[in-house]
């Protein structure tokens, strides 16, 4: 089964209460309503990127739906860990989503977020 991505409609959703990265709670995904809504963020500025911006991956492992968002880098917030650093910019969609599903599969994901006091 091929990654699709989610609805405009189901974003909305998905995205409805904030979550902070360092809430680890499990979302429900709104496609198929199990708590399986997986997250990997990167950021680009570590990656040598003079704009400090970042993206969120966010898929369900069972239905196969996904997004993903560019936004405002974390790094000034957080400490956090990104066990694909060094690759994750040379891997494009879908290959990417089944890295990431794999790696959360053997425990590399998910990410750990701490907020910098």
């Amino acid at each position: 089964m091929s990654w699709k991505l989610f609805s405009r409609d189901q974003v909305d959703r998905l995205t409805r209460t904030p979550q902070p990265p360092d809430d680890a709670t499990t979302r429900e995904c709104p496609v198929c309503r199990e708590a399986t809504i997986r997250h990997y963020y990167h950021d680009y500025r570590a990656s040598g990127s003079p704009i400090p911006s970042g993206t969120s991956w966010f898929w369900c492992a069972d239905c196969r739906k996904y997004a993903s968002f560019t936004g405002a880098s974390l790094q000034r917030d957080f400490f956090y860990d990104d066990p694909l650093e060094d690759e994750i910019e040379s891997i494009v969609e879908p290959k990417l989503l089944e890295r990431l599903n794999a790696e959360w599969e053997n425990g590399v994901l998910p990410q750990t977020f701490t907020r910098k006091k």
